[in-house]
């Protein structure tokens, strides 16, 4: 029982790798300032994540009941209509950033190359350098965190429900899931930031074709979510 528990830990960290869980990270870490940041972002995800997995577990296991498929559905689609806003608002922004690179040095004799945008145009302001990252805050990773751990819940309770007599033993078992769905993002989050950092490093265009096609997937694999909930598995039927 406790190897069946312990295993999962590592589904989890193999759920993280799920495909609308890539896109989802990929939108949100692409302005990553460093890797401390992306970190952040992927344990916030991991956590809204968690939150809602053992909310529903709680009390799925303590009815001994299931999450109806009409709803798992719905969450599904909203799932898919996040994704597509994901992607058109990271499209938005890089387009109002207005970035470009070049290398420069701080007060404190530190001399880097990276990306930046010009605030205003006047000629007073004209050498001060806003730097523009485009982070998303921890808290919009949570969240959307929560909404994953919603459409994702409904197969892993099942799993829960069908092998844990106990209910302590299916609640370990959803939160190890959890843990390990928390360790995969935060890990993904990293390697997808670190070759950011580098195209960053490299040339412009380099950098605006990962965010344009970070963005392009996002939103494809949205629409592609939200047609099988309609057309292949008709949500709105009656």
């Amino acid at each position: 029982m406790g190897g069946a528990i312990l295993l999962g830990l590592f589904l989890g960290m193999r759920h993280a790798l799920d495909a609308d869980h890539l896109a989802a990270v990929a939108s949100l870490s692409s302005g990553s300032k460093n890797i401390k940041d992306a970190v952040k972002l992927g344990l916030a995800w991991g956590f809204g994540h968690t939150v809602t997995l053992c909310v529903v577990g709680i009390v799925v296991l303590g009815i001994e009941g299931a999450v109806p498929d009409k709803v798992a559905l719905l969450l599904e689609f909203c799932v898919g209509l996040m994704l597509i806003w994901l992607g058109i608002d990271l499209l938005v922004r890089f387009k109002k950033a207005k970035i470009h690179f070049h290398t420069h040095q701080h007060a404190d004799g530190t001399v880097h190359f990276h990306a930046h945008s010009h605030v205003s145009n006047s000629a007073k302001k004209s050498s001060i350098h806003e730097h523009f990252h485009m982070r998303r805050a921890p808290s919009r990773a949570f969240f959307i965190g929560l909404m994953h751990g919603m459409a994702g819940s409904a197969a892993l309770l099942v799993v829960a429900v069908d092998n844990f007599a106990n209910f302590w033993s299916g609640l370990g078992y959803i939160f190890l899931f959890g843990c390990g769905a928390m360790i995969g993002m935060a890990l993904l989050s990293v390697a997808i930031a670190i070759p950011l950092q580098k195209a960053i490093s490299r040339v412009s265009w380099a950098y605006k074709t990962v965010i344009c096609s970070m963005a392009a997937i996002s939103i494809a694999l949205g629409i592609w979510v939200v047609y099988d909930t309609i057309v292949i598995n008709h949500i709105f039927s009656i």
